[in-house]
């Protein structure tokens, strides 16, 4: 399942913010190829981390997830959410009349 860290940062992100949020990430990724980090053009405090976690309940996991990003400088707020991984596009067949 994928999960998507957003935090509420008291300036506007800097790279070490980027790289702060991308360590923790890797730190809790089962594949690193699904990290990603950005920082929303329509939010100018805010910095956002999708990135792969084994599949859990996710009340197993919020917690130490948190805790992973806690260490992000300039920290306000965050929010935690879940979803399912990401996968390839799906092909259909278009009916013909």
């Amino acid at each position: 399942m994928n999960a998507f860290v957003t935090i509420d940062l008291s300036v506007e992100p800097q790279p070490k913010h980027v790289a702060q949020m991308k360590s923790a990430a890797m730190a809790l990724t089962d594949d690193p190829i699904s990290v990603e980090v950005a920082c929303p053009p329509e939010s100018p405090k805010k910095i956002r981390a999708r990135f792969s976690v084994p599949d859990a309940r996710q009340a197993d996991v919020v917690d130490g997830i948190g805790r992973a990003f806690w260490q992000v400088d300039n920290y306000n707020n965050s929010s935690i959410g879940f979803g399912p991984a990401a996968r390839g596009k799906r092909r259909t067949r278009r009916s013909t009349e």
